[in-house]
């Protein structure tokens, strides 16, 4: 017999696939155009106003990821998945200082999101940004390293 929190565990699971298969699939739509295999970064997030790193509700860090790409037109996928925001909220995700997507918190105050970004630079130092719609920083992860 299931408990109703391993349901719940293995949902989540699902999601947590259905989102890597998603990046995946979109990664592999874009290799023909930048064919050189993609340098993987990986960075905790931090509340922006203390510089705390996010936890998850079972107590793990909450990590961001870049994959740069680098050929005759060069390219960042990214991919988060945090936790901790206001549930429902709309929010801007910014790599550096460009607007690179929107995304809605889910009504526990996840958000995940993904996206393509086409840069002259694919291996310069960024920082990914979570702001609220006015501009005001809420999570970041450092990739200047």
């Amino acid at each position: 017999m299931f408990l109703p929190s391993v349901l719940l565990r293995s949902a989540g699971c699902r999601l947590a696939l259905a989102a890597f298969l998603t990046v995946a699939v979109a990664m592999l739509a874009v290799t023909p155009a930048i064919a050189d295999g993609p340098v993987v970064q990986s960075s905790p997030f931090y509340w922006a106003d203390d510089d705390t790193q996010v936890a998850s509700r079972n107590g793990e860090p909450v990590d961001a990821f870049l994959y740069r790409f680098a050929n005759q037109r060069s390219a960042i996928e990214w991919q988060l998945m945090t936790q901790g925001l206001t549930p429902g909220a709309w929010y801007k995700i910014w790599l550096g200082d460009v607007w690179v997507g929107t995304a809605r918190a889910t009504p526990r105050g996840d958000l995940n999101a993904f996206g393509h970004y086409w840069t002259n630079a694919p291996y310069a130092p960024l920082m990914l940004v979570i702001t609220t719609v006015d501009g005001d920083p809420v999570q970041y992860a450092n990739f200047l390293d």
